[in-house]
C-alpha cells in the first residue's frame, strides 16, 4: 500500500514544512476565524477534504482493475501514457473553448456541481461493472474534469468572499484542508484494505461523495449570500 502510505508522508510534511514560516501561521489563522463566520468558507473547505477523499478512493480501486486487467508493467506504462495523452488534450480544448462559455450560460452553482455528480457516477459505475472500461472513466474524470470544470469554478466561488480574505481561504486550503484529507485518507485506505478491498474502497468513497455533494449543495447556498454581503461591503466602501 505505497500509495496510502506516500499520502500521509504529504499530508505530515504539507503541514510541517510550508507551515513553518511565520506569514503562513498568520493567514491560516484568519483563515480559520473567517470561517467560523463564513459559510462559504467553511462549507467548500468541508467540500474539499470530502472530495480528495472521494478521488483517492476511486482512484485505488481504478488502479485495483488496472492491476487486474495488465500483468505487465510495460502494459501499464502504455495505458497510462495513452491516458496522459489524451486526458491532457481534451483538458485544454476544453478549458479553451467550453469551461467559460458553459459558466456563463448556466452559472458558477451549477458548474460546481458537475464534478460532485460525475465523481458519483464513477462510483456507481465501478459498482456496476468493476471492469477496465469504468476504471479508465474514473481517470479520465480526475484529469479532465477537475482542471477543466472543479477548479475554475471554486476561484469563481472564491471571489464572492472579500478581497482581504481570499488569498488567507486560499492559504487554509492548501496549508491545513488538503494535508488533513491527505493523512486522513492515507491512514483510511490502511485501514480498509483489509475489510474486502477493493469493495470498501468504493463504499468509504461513495459515502464521501454524498457528503461532497451535499456540502457543495451548501457552498452554492452560501454563495449567493456571501456574494450580496460583499458587493454591499464595496459599495459602501
Amino acid at each position: 500500500m505505497k500509495l496510502s502510505k506516500f499520502l500521509i508522508a504529504l499530508g505530515l510534511v504539507a503541514v510541517a514544512t510550508p507551515v513553518l514560516a511565520q506569514s503562513a501561521l498568520e493567514q491560516v489563522t484568519q483563515g480559520l476565524k473567517f470561517a467560523r463566520r463564513s459559510p462559504l468558507l467553511l462549507y467548500s473547505s468541508v467540500a474539499v477534504f470530502f472530495m480528495v477523499v472521494a478521488l483517492y478512493s476511486l482512484g485505488y480501486a481504478a488502479y485495483a482493475v488496472y492491476n487486474e486487467s495488465f500483468s505487465t508493467a510495460a502494459e501499464l506504462s502504455a495505458l497510462f501514457g495513452v491516458l496522459t495523452i489524451v486526458s491532457s488534450s481534451i483538458t485544454l480544448v476544453v478549458q479553451i473553448l467550453f469551461t467559460s462559455k458553459l459558466i456563463n450560460r448556466f452559472g458558477v452553482r451549477t458548474i460546481n456541481l458537475v464534478f460532485p455528480v460525475t465523481t458519483l457516477f464513477c462510483f456507481l459505475a465501478l459498482m456496476i461493472s468493476f471492469m477496465l472500461p469504468s476504471a479508465i472513466i474514473s481517470t479520465l474524470n480526475r484529469r479532465i474534469l477537475l482542471p477543466a470544470i472543479r477548479n475554475p469554478s471554486r476561484i469563481l466561488l472564491f471571489d464572492a468572499l472579500p478581497d482581504y480574505m481570499q488569498g488567507r481561504a486560499r492559504a487554509l486550503s492548501l496549508a491545513l484542508v488538503l494535508p488533513a484529507a491527505y493523512v486522513f485518507v492515507g491512514f483510511a485506505l490502511q485501514a480498509l484494505k483489509e475489510f474486502h478491498a477493493p469493495v470498501s474502497y468504493l463504499v468509504a468513497g461513495t459515502v464521501a461523495g454524498v457528503l461532497y455533494l451535499v456540502f457543495s449543495l451548501k457552498t452554492n447556498r452560501a454563495y449567493v449570500e456571501a456574494l450580496l454581503a460583499t458587493l454591499k461591503e464595496r459599495l459602501f466602501l
